[in-house]
């Protein structure tokens, strides 16, 4: 899979950091399953 771009705002709030993914696939299914496994909360896909 093509990772574009990762940014971090680590002061979105005090108890989050919003993350966010740029891939150059139209298949995310392998990075949001990884992000799941990982514990990460997936708040919106595009």
């Amino acid at each position: 899979m093509d990772i574009l771009a990762i940014t971090v705002y680590p002061d979105f709030s005090r108890e989050h950091q919003l993350v966010t993914v740029k891939t150059g696939s139209e298949n995310r299914d392998v990075i949001l399953d990884a992000l799941w496994q990982a514990g990460m909360k997936i708040n919106r896909v595009h």
